[in-house]
């Protein structure tokens, strides 16, 4: 019995601590926040923070990689449906909005300025495969009508859509402003048909 409740004590505390760092991760990304920061939001010590996770590059990339998980398990359902281009990209990028809780940019940032080449490494794979990937698959799949100019690459073009979500993202983060429907329907038709007459 002790046993059992020893280990639910423990899980229940590891739960708390993703939680945790993901809110303050996400809020102030990762250089702004200390282990020291998680631990007393948490309740527990910095040495008992550390049982868990070894240091705080292993607490960020556990986050990331539970955020991404299930955004990408919603991603790939749209990606995978006999919907039109617009109407996935409109889906893709609600869910993003709806369910990230940070600016992309911020999270590359931390990624690539704060994080061993091999961490890198194993983030980028992850963004990759996360978010590039499944945008780059709308305009792959056999149902797409968006044609991609002779020159533009899917994943060139994911980049593109992905930064200009990271904008939208920086927006309402910033000014605390909801980015609505309608706004999201007018980015993708600048993205995919442009803003001039030719």
């Amino acid at each position: 019995a002790k046993t059992n409740k020893r280990k639910l004590e423990l899980e229940r505390t590891h739960r708390k601590i993703l939680q945790v760092a993901s809110d303050l991760f996400m809020k102030k990304g990762f250089k702004r926040t200390s282990t020291r920061e998680i631990a007393q939001t948490c309740g527990i010590t910095q040495p008992n923070l550390y049982h868990h996770f070894k240091n705080k590059t292993q607490l960020y990339i556990a986050v990331i990689e539970k955020l991404t998980t299930a955004v990408k398990k919603d991603l790939e359902k749209i990606v995978s449906t006999e919907m039109e281009t617009t109407e996935k990209l409109l889906l893709m990028i609600e869910i993003l909005l709806d369910k990230h809780p940070t600016n992309l940019f911020l999270m590359l940032s931390d990624i690539f300025t704060e994080m061993s080449e091999s961490d890198q490494r194993k983030m980028h794979f992850i963004f990759k495969e996360t978010y590039i990937d499944n945008f780059a698959a709308v305009f792959e799949s056999k149902t797409n009508r968006a044609v991609l100019k002779n020159e533009v690459r899917p994943e060139q073009a994911a980049n593109y859509i992905l930064y200009n979500l990271s904008s939208m993202m920086g927006i309402r983060s910033t000014y605390g402003k909801e980015i609505t429907r309608e706004k999201i329907l007018q980015t993708i038709q600048f993205i995919l048909y442009g803003i001039v007459q030719e």
